[in-house]
């Protein structure tokens, strides 16, 4: 019996490291830290609080006028409040860029947002509309955008 519940054990852990909806996260977590992409506040600009803004892809560089912040490769999401939205077709290349040299999510994109929906990963979504994206209004214009809390992108298991 101890056997068996060591044996159930790990092939829990696999099971869990195998759902496509927590690889996209861990993905784009490594992706946003590692300087791949960024988030940016609803405007676009970089988040105000300093904090923030360096969890989610934005650097500090010293030039002789001052500190300058720029923001690392593209943009995935933008960040309002305890709210992040990820633009869907930036945020899945770029977790299946980061998964090029290991293994790559194997669902595609609309079956993703569904397993996301399914796990309560998505803190809100179109009920009237059918769609698992939410239209916001990011940058002066209106986006169909995945909904989720902003802690659940780097959060840990």
């Amino acid at each position: 019996w101890d056997a068996i519940g060591v044996a159930a054990a790990a092939q829990e852990q696999y099971q869990r490291n195998a759902r496509p909806e927590l690889r996209f996260l861990r993905l784009l977590c490594s992706a946003v830290t590692s300087g791949e992409c960024h988030i940016a506040d609803a405007d676009g600009e970089r988040p105000n609080n300093q904090k923030i803004a360096s969890a989610n892809g934005w650097r500090r560089k010293r030039l002789l006028s001052g500190t300058h912040w720029e923001a690392m490769g593209s943009r995935i999401g933008w960040i309002d409040g305890d709210d992040l939205f990820l633009d869907p077709s930036s945020s899945f290349k770029t977790a299946q860029e980061m998964a090029r040299h290991g293994e790559r999510i194997p669902v595609g994109e609309k079956t993703l947002h569904k397993r996301m929906a399914d796990s309560g990963l998505l803190a809100s979504t179109e009920q009237g509309r059918g769609k698992l994206t939410v239209r916001k209004e990011l940058e002066g214009k209106r986006r169909s955008v995945l909904h989720v809390k902003s802690g659940t992108l780097c959060q840990e298991e």
